[in-house]
Formats: structure tokens, sequence, C-alpha cells
């Protein structure tokens, strides 16, 4: 499930892994055909990944082998008292293709709800529509670690020495967040929102769509998710605070948005500030791992619009919306934008010139303007036209030195449209 931005995999070697021990014969229904003495491994731990926590572990473990008629012919369940080491276990299986379906540490709800309390000789149901609910901040407990799922097929031959395998997936996306100081001050952090994630249900197996975002069952429904920070952190001017941890169900946001982050924070015990920044992401599978490093700067930007409306005509205005801010102008006809970079702290503006500056189109479609806009003398001057729809998506970024060897850059997304 690989996708384009950010993105690092997990694979969990569940590792149904399939090693051949010997070969029989055996009678089934009347009919002689050749049955495969299998052993499978089951590896509680992640390959290898860095990243993984011991919540990513395997607790219980559900396996329906099916065979080409759709029949279950084999079902496992484990709940293991160890997740530190290998367990091993026999099966035997006819020869011929198989699908195996495999699942840890889901609850007796959603494999109820999925359809999955079935035994062998059972027609295996359509898990294509399946689905299975998970609260976001999905906390794992003793008796139910991280969910997976996967499936995969192989072909049992009457030989030995064969070896499958299957990688299961988390059914969540995990998000880290770490925290600098740089705003002069100490910072109490108190929580913070991401918006918009899934609240609905998810597809119980991977399904993702041809630019690897996820796919979703009809009717699903977003919101915000808060974080909150146990025992409101504080950190003095140039310290951190990492490793802030949760797992969230996988999102994606619509009509070309990114995710909103709010943080609210205390500054110096007392005065409370909002924060707000876009993530350039617009979704997030299953299995993903974002790790996102929050520097917080004392600065915020601030833009002053100007247009010359008709006598009655409303002013143009500037709001902050989920996925940006808007510059809103009455009608067409030349418009100024001056962005200004200012301190949270005091509110004083920073000097900058247009070299600081960087504002740059996302859209490739300029045709709401008359005349594009463009970044002079610290003021964006354009023209609309009169009968423009729709709304401009533009980049603006300001470089700023937070300290002699440091200079940060700040990148905000921003839309140009009119009423």
């Amino acid at each position: 499930m690989k996708k384009g931005h950010i993105y690092i995999t997990l694979f969990f070697l569940l590792a149904v892994v399939f090693s051949s021990c010997n070969s029989e014969e055996k009678n089934i229904s009347g009919a002689e055909k050749t049955s495969v003495h299998l052993t499978y491994l089951i590896s509680t731990r992640s390959s290898g990944d860095p990243n993984a926590s011991d919540n990513e572990m395997i607790k219980k473990i559900l396996l329906f082998v099916v065979d080409s008629n759709n029949k279950v012919e084999k079902k496992v369940t484990e709940s293991l008292v160890s997740t530190q080491q290998q367990y091993e276990t026999e099966m035997q299986l006819t020869t011929g293709t198989k699908t195996i379906y495999g699942f840890a540490n889901l609850s007796a709800e959603n494999i109820a709800n999925a359809g999955l309390d079935i035994e062998e000789g059972a027609s295996m149901p359509d898990l294509s529509n399946a689905t299975a609910t998970f609260t976001n901040g999905y906390t794992a407990t003793s008796d139910n670690y991280i969910p997976m799922s996967n499936k995969t097929t192989f072909t049992v031959e009457n030989k030995e020495d064969q070896t499958f395998s299957i990688e299961l997936l988390r059914m969540l996306c995990k998000i880290k967040l770490n925290f600098k100081n740089e705003t002069g001050h100490t910072i109490t952090l108190k929580n913070i929102v991401i918006d918009p994630v899934t609240t609905s249900a998810v597809y119980l197996l991977p399904r993702l769509n041809n630019n690897t975002a996820p796919v979703f069952p009809d009717k699903f429904t977003t919101n915000s998710y808060t974080y909150n920070f146990s025992e409101s952190p504080g950190f003095v001017d140039g310290g951190r605070l990492n490793n802030f941890q949760f797992y969230m169900n996988e999102s994606k946001v619509l009509n070309s948005g990114w995710f909103k982050l709010t943080l609210n924070t205390l500054r110096d015990g007392s005065t409370e500030e909002m924060r707000m920044s876009l993530t350039s992401l617009s979704f997030l599978n299953r299995n993903d791992y974002l790790p996102l490093d929050i520097i917080l700067t004392d600065y915020k930007l601030d833009m002053e619009v100007m247009s010359y409306p008709p006598i009655g005509g409303y002013p143009a205005s500037v709001t902050t919306n989920a996925d940006g801010y808007h510059c809103i102008f009455p009608g067409g006809g030349p418009f100024i934008i001056i962005p200004k970079l200012k301190k949270l702290s005091d509110g004083s503006t920073i000097p900058l010139t247009d070299s600081d500056w960087t504002f740059t189109f996302t859209d490739a479609s300029t045709t709401i303007f008359d005349k594009v806009p463009a970044l002079k003398d610290g003021e964006i001057k354009g023209s609309l036209k009169s009968s423009a729809t729709g709304a401009a998506l533009c980049n603006i970024s300001v470089n700023v030195q937070t300290s002699a060897s440091v200079t940060r850059t700040l990148s905000y997304k921003m839309y140009i449209s009119q009423n």
C-alpha cells in the first residue's frame, strides 16, 4: 500500500509462513485426493520495522484457508500467551489453489459484523464489502492489540519444501507527534485537532483506487479528532517533546483539500493560543506511518485584502477554513493581497522583502483572472474576471530567520475567488 508523499510501510510477518514437512495420501469424501501435511509459523513481531511498537504485535489470530470451490477447508484460531515468541501449528490441506484470509487482533464484534463466525466446510462469505468500525485514537489493550488483515492466494502441490506467506497490514494508520519550541516562551500543550478523519466504518480488507487513495464504503462520514495531551506537558524555549503516538482510521480529504491541524496551547501558563497548519496530505491509508515534526514558532500569517467594489458592494474578506486561507473579493476587477508575518506574542510585524516570499499557483488553470496575480513590492496584485467562477489555489511561503544559523520556511495554502 504505497503512497505518493509521506509513507513508511509496516509489514507484519504473521507471517503465516507455511513450510512442508512431509506428504501423504488421504481418502476424502470417497475420492482419493492428495493432501499435504503443513506446518505454519506465526511470528508475533513485525518484520524488522524500526517504527513498529509493542502494540503492533499479534495477540489473537484468525485464519481461513479457502479452496477453489469457496469452501473453508481450514479455520485456525489462536490466542497467543506471549507476543515475544514464535508459535508453530500443523495443518493438512488438499492440493490445489487456495485463498487464505488472515486477521489479527479483531474483536468479537468485528468478527460477528463481518460474518466471520463460520466453521470449516461452510462457504466463505464475500468480504469485498465487509466493514469494521474503530474509534479514532485507538488504544491497544492487554487482550486486543492493533487489528490487522489481508488475503493472498497460493497453490499447494504434492511435494516437499513448499513455503507460502501472508503479510498482515495494520487496519489503522499511525501518527506520531514531535515538538520543538522556538517561541521564546514556555509552552504548554493542551490538545491538537485533526480534521477531517473517517468516523464511520472502513473496509475489513485493504482497498485502494488507482491513485493509491483509500476507498470507503458508501455514505462514509468524517469529522475532527481531538488528541488531548495528558497532564498538559510544558516545555521551555528551545526544548523538545517527542513521541506522542496514536492510531486513526484511514481517511481522505474531499475537493483537493489538505488535512488541517489545530494546536491549542498555553503560553507562559496563562495566554491561550491556537495555531493552525496544513499537512500537505490529502489522504492517509491504513498501515501508513506519519511522523509529524511540529516546530512552534512565534509567527503567524496575516493578510490584508483590498478591492474596488461598486457603491454598496461588500468589502473583500479573508477567512480561515479547514483547507486554508480564502481571499474573497466582491465581483471582478483589480485586487490586492498584502501578506504580513506577525509575532504571536506581541502582534508586531516582521520586516520582509520580496525575496523572502514565494507565491505560486497550484492550479494549472488561471482562467478566472483578467490579470494573473504576481508578487511585487510586498503586494500580490491581480484582476478577476467579472464572470469568474470557482477559486484559484495558490501557495504562499516565507523564509524567516529564527536565529543566527536557522532559517525556517513557513508555507500556507490560499484560495482566491469572488463572491
